[in-house]
């Protein structure tokens, strides 16, 4: 299955966020010049499985207190689940559930500075009743035909743990569910051929956005999909849009932007 990789023409900004740290900026080309079994590469050089790399750029996000963290956390699970949207759509064309469950990333990341003021308890129950709603859901719906029904079940389970990314202690181990659905799993599309550009466009573009909390330069879309055009479209419009509410709620809660006493020490991953 080919992918075409959908460009955006916009300036991302920087400006209300710290640059990356010169040693985030080391990890990422280091993992970049490196091949790896899981993404099926035939030049793969590389004994550290993915999942510890995904860990280790996971991790980097620690840099300044743990609210700017969990933005980004957020920010990069909006990112994927707007890219796996498609994939549930394309079998369940009237079903609703994965934008109600997008909408709620996006208030959430709106309205980040008050989730310190919302009961832990509260939270935790509501993530466990929207990701039973989502098992219910899918189970009570007529299974289509796929290809795999590892296709369903990956991009099903993607929008299953963006929820548990609400929780920020839940969010890092939950995200870590969604990469691999999405970078080794099919949520986006099926096979192996792809995998490594996939990984690229995650790795030089999805994380700096998220670092960055700006929209991104290009989406990922499939090509059998009829309806290409309304997909990026709509996908550029709810990053940018939510890009520009954050910046101003962030203006007007610059106390968040201070880094912590506690900075992030790496550890050699190579």
């Amino acid at each position: 299955m080919k992918l075409r990789l959908s460009q955006f023409n916009h300036q991302i900004k920087t400006s209300f966020i710290n640059p990356m740290t010169d040693d985030f900026q080391d990890l990422m080309a280091q993992i970049q010049q490196e091949h790896y079994p899981d993404l099926y590469e035939p030049e793969a050089n590389s004994t550290v499985p993915l999942s510890d790399v995904l860990n280790q750029v996971l991790e980097g996000f620690k840099v300044g207190n743990s609210t700017i963290c969990h933005l980004r956390y957020l920010w990069m699970t909006l990112i994927l689940t707007l890219a796996v949207e498609p994939t549930l759509q394309y079998y369940y064309p009237n079903d609703s559930l994965t934008k109600d469950i997008i909408k709620s990333l996006e208030e959430m990341i709106i309205n980040f500075y008050k989730i310190n003021t919302i009961d832990k308890k509260y939270i935790n129950n509501l993530i466990n009743d929207w990701y039973n709603k989502v098992i219910e859901h899918y189970e009570s719906l007529p299974y289509p035909e796929v290809v795999s029904f590892q296709v369903i079940y990956e991009a099903i389970d993607v929008f299953q743990n963006a929820i548990r990314v609400f929780d920020y202690d839940q969010a890092k181990e939950a995200l870590l569910e969604i990469l691999e659905d999405c970078l080794e799993g099919y949520a986006i599309f099926p096979g192996s051929e792809g995998r490594r550009d996939l990984f690229d466009w995650w790795l030089l573009e999805v994380v700096p956005a998220s670092w960055n909390l700006s929209p991104l330069k290009s989406f990922y879309v499939v090509d059998r999909l009829v309806n290409q055009d309304q997909i990026t479209i709509r996908q550029k419009k709810s990053l940018e849009e939510v890009s520009k509410m954050l910046e101003s709620k962030l203006l007007e809660n610059s106390d968040i932007l201070r880094d912590s006493d506690n900075k992030y020490k790496f550890d050699q991953l190579f």
